[in-house]
């Protein structure tokens, strides 16, 4: 059975990780750096069962991270253009997280990215 990549990407503190966290069924799947005011660095990939369809999870850095000392986001878009370019098997799904309940101005600039 061939396995679907989902990436999910969005801005820095949107729910990225928690989201893998919780498709993973482990809470501590995808850790961020600094605790609960961490950030994620570098794409990573955590295989998961959803509905019985095995698929790898790829938690990305913030798109909008340049502060306190996070990735800039032009290194950050970077990272994920070569994560989409890499993956042998081609994305199946990707996914904008966003903290709601309103859209921010980054928010539309993230979502045009793509």
């Amino acid at each position: 059975m061939a396995w679907s990549n989902i990436i999910l990407f969005g801005e820095s503190g949107g729910g990225k990780s928690s989201v893998v966290n919780t498709l993973s069924n482990d809470a501590n799947a995808a850790s961020t750096l600094g605790g609960a005011r961490g950030f994620t660095s570098e794409s990573r990939g955590y295989d998961a069962d959803i509905l019985g369809e095995p698929v790898t999870l790829w938690d990305t850095a913030g798109l909008d991270g340049g502060d306190a000392g996070r990735l800039p986001r032009a290194d950050a878009i970077c990272q994920l253009y070569r994560l989409l370019q890499s993956l042998s098997d081609g994305v199946n799904l990707l996914v904008f997280v966003m903290r709601g309940p309103r859209i921010k101005g980054s928010v539309s600039v993230n979502w045009k990215v793509f």
